[in-house]
């Protein structure tokens, strides 16, 4: 075109090359049209769908869709200049590539309300723009960060990575292990339904102030991932969220796992914590700790699983009764705080020695005392055999 101005473009005409006389406004007249743009800002009106190549060039340039537009076989480009997708109706949903969206210099709207956006392919490494209310993924590998609590996430069928900003993430027509990243103080507000397969929630900075009540709106996820010097009380929003397992972070960690009925098995993943940290566990729940080279502290009072680390020497202590199935991987020490009766735990693995608390008055079988590599018991303290026996006193 010879000059700018306001036109539309004729269906039978493949390819318009605006002018840079000025700014453009320009009607599509076929959906596979192909537009080269001017040097000033110009401005596209889309028409049903888009399948050529727009080529807008330099200015602060405008893409123009309506309502249920499908632009993704478009390719869109501006050379030496920038491009934004704006929504000309008040509630929207289109639908664009993921090059097309992270290419826009901004994504906007003519009018308040919904907008909604469905991905044709893989969206990576994109922070979804303030003005998409919904965004839904496409059946591929995504990775995005969301901007507030108010936007909604539609997973696709593969794994997705979800940074959330405390809003809405629905994955429940979605397969796919997917990843969710939240801070502590966004679980409140969040509604998660994680689809099938495995989804891991992560809170991706250290919180001593995590509780069961984050995860009321929380259903069919299966992994909590803790970061850091960690404390989480988990109970029967825990459950009906469907955690099985805990990992921690590298730090000091409290675990409270409550059985509120039914059944409320937990696996602790504790291999990222080293020697120097101590995992504290506590509550009526069954629990499964794998990985354990830190020390450990148990008030649990459920059925337990433990396995020691081979290569590390762990100290013990129980300051509740225990139950289950404790798997020494090296020479470990066991301490038993006041009243507590090691009798229900069964010892297997490598050896150990005990430590009573000073004054303390324990029990245990005769097998356990007698297996013990050494007793250490500096005050006054009593052990109680639940058990008949042989056994020899320790000085």
């Amino acid at each position: 075109l010879a000059d700018a101005g306001t036109t539309t473009g004729n269906a039978a005409v493949e390819t318009y090359v605006l002018s840079s006389a000025g700014p453009n406004t320009f009607t599509l007249g076929a959906t596979a049209q192909n537009i080269t743009g001017g040097s000033d800002a110009d401005t596209v009106n889309i028409i049903n769908s888009a399948s050529g190549t727009l080529d807008l060039g330099a200015g602060a340039n405008i893409i123009n869709i309506d309502n249920t537009f499908n632009i993704s076989a478009a390719t869109i480009a501006a050379t030496s200049g920038t491009y934004n997708l704006n929504f000309t109706d008040a509630t929207s949903s289109i639908t664009v590539s993921a090059a097309q969206l992270k290419g826009a210099n901004d994504v906007t709207e003519s009018l308040a309300g919904a907008k909604t956006v469905s991905l044709s392919d893989a969206l990576t490494s994109y922070t979804v723009d303030a003005d998409i209310d919904i965004i839904n993924l496409a059946d591929a590998v995504n990775d995005i960060t969301l901007v507030n609590g108010s936007q909604q996430v539609i997973g696709g069928s593969a794994a997705d990575t979800i940074t959330s900003a405390g809003g809405g993430i629905n994955l429940s027509t979605a397969a796919g292990t997917d990843t969710l990243n939240f801070t502590r103080d966004q679980l409140a507000a969040a509604t998660v339904d994680g689809g099938s397969e495995s989804d891991t929630v992560v809170i991706t900075a250290a919180s001593t102030a995590i509780v069961d009540a984050d995860f009321t709106n929380f259903t069919t996820v299966e992994v909590l991932q803790l970061t850091g010097a960690s404390t989480a009380v988990l109970g029967t929003e825990a459950q009906q969220a469907g955690f099985s397992t805990i990992k921690t972070g590298d730090g000091n960690t409290d675990l409270t796992i409550t059985d509120p009925g039914g059944g409320f098995p937990v696996t602790i993943d504790a291999s990222a914590m080293d020697a120097a940290d101590t995992l504290t566990i506590r509550g009526s729940g069954a629990i499964t700790i794998s990985g354990l080279v830190a020390q450990l502290t148990s008030y649990a009072t459920g059925a337990l699983t433990i396995s020691t680390d081979a290569n590390a020497n762990q100290t013990i202590r129980f300051e509740a009764d225990p139950t289950g199935t404790l798997t020494l991987g090296g020479a470990e020490s066991i301490v038993l705080a006041n009243t507590v009766d090691l009798s229900a735990l069964t010892l297997t693995g490598g050896s150990y020695s005990l430590t009573l608390d000073p004054n303390a008055s324990v029990a245990t079988t005769v097998a356990q005392h007698n297996t013990a590599t050494a007793i250490t018991a500096a005050g006054s303290e009593t052990i109680t055999f639940t058990d008949a026996g042989t056994a020899t006193g320790n000085a």
